[in-house]
Order: C-alpha cells, then sequence, then structure tokens
C-alpha cells in the first residue's frame, strides 16, 4: 500500500438556508458556497421541515424570521420535534432575542441589511470553517 500523501479531508460542513426571498436563497448560496460551505435553500417552512424528515441535519439552519404563512417561529418550534440539536441562525431586522419564548432555540442573529461577507462571517462563527471539527 502506498502512503497517504494528504490526510482525508473532514466532510463538508451544511447549510440550510431558509427564506421566501427567492434572490436572497440565491446570494446566500453564491457566498456560502463559494466558502466551501456545501448549501440547501428553501422558500417555505413547509419543504425545510419535509427535508429534516428525510434525515437531512444541517450544521447550521439561516432563517428568515418573518416570511408568509408559517415564519421562521413556526419552523423552530415544529423543527424542535425532529431535531432538537439544530443550531439556528436568525435573519431579521427587529426580533430581541432575549425577548423570545424559552421554547424558542436561536444560536444566534444577524440583522438586515448585511453584506455576503458578514453572512459568511456569522455562519462561521456559528459553525467554524466548513472542514473544520469546530462548531
Amino acid at each position: 500500500t502506498s502512503p497517504r500523501l494528504f490526510p482525508p479531508l473532514e466532510p463538508m460542513k451544511s447549510i440550510l438556508v431558509i427564506d421566501d426571498s427567492e434572490e436572497f436563497c440565491g446570494l446566500a448560496r453564491g457566498a456560502l458556497e463559494r466558502v466551501g460551505y456545501a448549501v440547501d435553500t428553501c422558500q417555505q417552512v413547509e419543504p425545510a421541515l419535509e427535508l429534516l424528515g428525510t434525515g437531512l441535519r444541517p450544521s447550521l439552519v439561516v432563517l428568515d424570521a418573518l416570511m408568509p404563512g408559517r415564519d421562521g417561529f413556526d419552523f423552530i418550534r415544529a423543527a424542535a420535534q425532529i431535531a432538537p440539536e439544530l443550531k439556528v441562525l436568525l435573519v431579521s431586522g427587529w426580533v430581541d432575542l432575549a425577548r423570545l419564548p424559552a421554547t424558542v432555540k436561536v444560536t444566534g442573529k444577524l440583522e438586515k441589511p448585511f453584506t455576503p461577507d458578514q453572512l459568511v462571517e456569522a455562519v462561521r462563527g456559528a459553525v467554524g470553517d466548513p472542514r473544520s471539527r469546530s462548531s
């Protein structure tokens, strides 16, 4: 057997972006994939919950707080039943994390408006680099 020249790569961290704006989903995907994260996007809560139901366990969910129909808080409550360990980065312009009910678990918050680089830094702060073991 020949010796390994490089250590095996850690699996890529995955990010699930949930936002009703197709434009935001595209921008977030581009910014996060550019630095090495694997990205899935959903524009509504139901398809995102279905993905969790199939066993998807993203390293982080980037979640819009306010969406038509079921909103980000509905997602957090429902997702807690499926994957209580899920980390959520809430994107909003007005939500005060200290005032959220204890049943709503949020890892962090990114205030709108923000740049793609600020999104990448917030994701790194929540889960580490795309292939690092830290989270």
